[in-house]
């Protein structure tokens, strides 16, 4: 993860805090998301808007959303803050933070005049949550998420005659809502890591070298009993990745419960053959006598086909992800074109499909003593050490940064040997990485993993 130096006016602007109220009286400001709907597989677009009783100078909005049911596309600021003196985006799968200053000294007339509902831009998002109909929350979040890796965490704020007005100073936040429908009804392929107990479909994740499961799944919402007696599948995938063949697994999942009789998957792991890296599978349950007609049974949520392993390259980029799409022509080593199609009554018919990725996880960096991640180390930390190891209050983010004498253990001794170093002369400070943010060079049993719902 690379670590992004921020300019350190624009900073202090955008992270000014202030326990005053609103200035002048009146309403107090608001930021509102609205909602919006879209088909599985398909983008749709949600406002951003502004309400306010006096004139803007700047505002921050960070906003989230169940990464496992939407993916971020692009954020697109309106005309109202496209002169904006600094005007910077952040787009990842799961948040984005839109940052606009209009006026960066506070001291000139440039700012958004008082309206209500007032465009700011546009949140692309698109629905990667297959099944049935489903509401997903984008909501505006405090404290979660930074403008660059590394970075201090944001709040949603406008900022009045230089001052800034978060939840604490009577900012009103409006959540909003997009609705996933499913498609048109007829057969769908769908990938990605194993299904999770609340039967969503987790993005796979890995790191470089590692091998992934990469499960595929298929709905059909047929009368009872089900329709198709076959299938034929065409992936292509990130040359990063490669397919592992004899990892296939069809002993669980439909093809099992339906006995299928035939099924045959290839991979083509060469980048350099023409036609990138491809995966071709057939499936025929019924090929052998007694014939029955049997057919995979209906179902309006993901059921699982099979799974096979994909290892991701060693030059894989940290923090990328890898698509991996369904693609019509694709021939895998052999020299016939398969497409997603699936046999229903003897006769083909086109599958819709929802590609997926493989993201690569990046080690995170850290600062030795920063227990409570926030780039400083300081008495703040000794505290968190305490809440994380003896209080249960402190939902550590990073276990090896709060580990300060780097002895691979959690204890008493860590906030300690923190404080001594902080307030005693002569006393050591915590062993590298220290004082700037690194990998850690100790083989110790501890990593960076910590709650994950803490901002890192």
């Amino acid at each position: 993860m690379k670590l992004l130096r921020i300019r350190s006016p624009i900073v202090c602007l955008l992270l000014l805090t202030t326990s005053g109220l609103f200035a002048g009286g009146g309403r107090s400001p608001r930021l509102s998301i609205g909602s919006a709907s879209a088909v599985q597989g398909e983008s749709t677009s949600v406002d951003l808007s502004l309400t306010n009783a006096r004139p803007v100078q700047g505002l921050v909005m960070v906003f989230e959303w169940d990464a496992r049911k939407l993916r971020g596309l692009a954020l697109t600021p309106s005309a109202l803050i496209a002169g904006a003196e600094l005007l910077e985006t952040r787009v990842e799968d799961s948040f984005m933070i839109l940052s606009a200053v209009i006026d960066i000294d506070g001291q000139g007339p440039a700012a958004i005049p008082a309206g209500d509902s007032q465009l700011l831009g546009s949140a692309e998002l698109r629905c990667i949550c297959p099944g049935p109909r489903q509401e997903v929350a984008v909501a505006l979040v405090d404290g979660r998420y930074a403008r660059v890796d590394g970075g201090p965490v944001l709040d949603n704020l406008v900022v009045d005659d230089g001052e800034s007005i978060t939840q604490a100073e009577g900012l009103g936040l409006d959540n909003g809502t997009v609705v996933c429908e499913p498609g048109d009804g007829g057969p769908a392929f769908l990938c990605g890591g194993p299904l999770l107990e609340d039967g969503s479909i987790p993005t796979a994740e890995g790191r470089p070298g590692e091998t992934v499961t990469m499960c595929y799944y298929y709905t059909d919402p047929a009368p009872a009993g089900g329709q198709i007696q076959g299938l034929s599948m065409a992936v292509s995938y990130d040359c990063s990745l490669s397919c592992v063949e004899n990892s296939v697994d069809v002993t669980r999942g439909a093809l099992r419960d339906v006995e299928a009789e035939f099924f045959e998957l290839h991979c083509d792991n060469d980048p350099n053959d023409g036609d990138g890296c491809e995966m071709v599978v057939g499936m025929l349950i019924d090929i052998n006598a007694p014939f029955d007609g049997r057919r995979l049974p209906a179902t309006d949520a993901p059921g699982l086909l099979f799974c096979v392993d994909f290892t991701i390259s060693p030059e894989a980029e940290d923090g990328t992800c890898l698509d991996v799409t369904f693609e019509n022509g694709v021939d895998g080593r052999g020299q016939v074109a398969t497409d997603n199609l699936v046999s229903i009554d003897f006769f083909e018919q086109p599958a819709r499909t929802l590609g997926c990725q493989v993201c690569v996880e990046a080690d995170l960096l850290f600062v030795r003593g920063d227990c409570n991640f926030n780039r400083a180390v300081n008495i703040a930390d000794a505290a968190a050490m305490v809440g994380f190891m003896f209080l249960a209050e402190f939902p550590a983010p990073c276990f090896d940064a709060c580990d300060a004498n780097d002895d691979g253990r959690h204890d008493v001794s860590d906030p300690i040997y923190l404080l001594t170093h902080l307030f005693i002369p002569g006393n050591p400070a915590p062993p590298a990485p220290f004082p700037t943010a690194g990998e850690d060079p100790t083989d110790d049993g501890l990593d960076c993993s910590g709650d994950p719902g803490f901002p890192g």
